[in-house]
């Protein structure tokens, strides 16, 4: 027995020096690793904001929340001039400049335009983008055609709304009429009877195995 926790204890010190300079070898690659990707995540949401904020364009009605407060701190008012790194957002009593990384949410506060006349393809623009990518929308063009769908991608000439039977690529400027479509309480209750079912089924499933 005395040999045997001598083993074991011999083996123990031996180890010791090994197991630190393991750890030492591996934390920097790791923590190196994380920093490379918080910052690659931050990149994209700076640009993501950078391209919102050049689609809707000056002119735009914004809500902004900032970052760094345990209560964000919001701004109201109209977007002023735009450049790679932030925008000037112009309010009753002041005008800020604010960078794009100093946004927690940017949201419009605009989501629907209707032309007294002939469509003005830029008002158009900045709905769409005020609306966004993903989010439910009902237009109508020059010709007198209604269409709703979701909008699929947003460019400088137009976007792509993804109805039940196509995607259909829209001119901003055949746009006579848009406005941003709520999704419907009953299908926000469907979703949730699903994903309750679901949760069921692997409950059911699970203990029918034990």
């Amino acid at each position: 027995m005395r040999r045997l926790l001598a083993f074991s204890l011999m083996i123990c010190m031996s180890a010791m020096p090994v197991m630190p300079r393991c750890a030492d070898d591996i934390s920097p690659a790791r923590g190196e690793n994380d920093t490379q990707i918080r910052s690659s995540k931050e990149q994209k949401r700076q640009a993501a904001f950078r391209e919102k904020m050049e689609l809707m364009g000056r002119g735009a009605r914004v809500q902004i929340a900032m970052r760094g407060s345990s209560a964000p701190v919001q701004y109201a008012g109209s977007v002023d001039e735009i450049s790679t790194e932030g925008f000037k957002l112009k309010m009753n009593d002041r005008t800020l400049r604010i960078g794009y990384d100093m946004i927690e949410t940017l949201t419009s506060k605009e989501r629907s335009y209707k032309a007294a006349g002939e469509p003005d393809p830029v008002r158009v623009r900045t709905i769409a983008a005020g609306i966004g990518a993903g989010n439910k929308t009902k237009i109508r063009l020059f010709s007198g055609q209604r269409l709703g769908g979701i909008i699929q991608s947003i460019g400088k000439d137009g976007f792509t709304i993804a109805t039940e039977e196509r995607a259909l690529p829209i001119k901003f400027a055949e746009v006579t009429e848009i406005r941003y479509q709520k999704f419907p309480a009953w299908g926000i209750a469907a979703i949730a009877v699903g994903a309750a079912c679901a949760l069921l089924f692997v409950l059911y499933a699970a203990t029918y195995e034990d």
